[in-house]
């Protein structure tokens, strides 16, 4: 019978993007404009009335301001390639390898923090990412960067 170890999938890749309320709220905003839009410019083809021409500006006026905004707020983006994991978020990229033993990781109730040697904790929480299988990926890898540092730990020490 395979162990549980053994039947992890070696080199999986993982996308987790954080949900954002905000942004879908925009995005129907944005779609609405569109549709302002399209019917504002028709009207005013059509018609040519100037009550067309206005709402076809304010919502094309609207679309650009939205799009700018949903463009500034990008939601958290989780990456797993096989043992690197890469975390974008507020316009910074950590990323970091998991089976690294120098990648501090701390669990805790409802989060993950990594970090490199004197540097800043990156923290993701439970709510952004699907939890159990983030938490598996992590703990499959940091089993085998444990592996390793004792590993490098049995070289130097003999």
């Amino acid at each position: 019978m395979e162990s549980k170890k053994d039947r992890k999938a070696a080199a999986t890749s993982y996308v987790f993007v954080a949900p954002d309320p905000g942004r879908a709220v925009m995005r129907v905003a944005a779609v609405a404009a569109l549709v302002g839009l399209v019917v504002g410019v028709t009207l005013t083809v059509a018609d040519g009335s100037v009550w067309a021409m206005v709402v076809a500006a304010v919502a094309a006026v609207l679309l650009v301001v939205l799009w700018a905004m949903m463009q500034s707020k990008i939601p958290q983006r989780i990456t797993v390639r096989g043992s690197t994991i890469q975390i974008r978020r507020d316009g910074r990229v950590d990323e970091f390898d998991l089976e690294d033993p120098n990648v501090d990781i701390r669990v805790s109730d409802g989060e993950i923090a990594f970090a490199h040697y004197m540097d800043r904790w990156v923290v993701v929480r439970s709510r952004d990412v699907d939890w159990k299988v983030f938490s598996d990926v992590v703990m499959h890898y940091q089993n085998k960067a444990d592996e390793y540092a004792e590993q490098r730990d049995r070289r130097f020490n003999s």
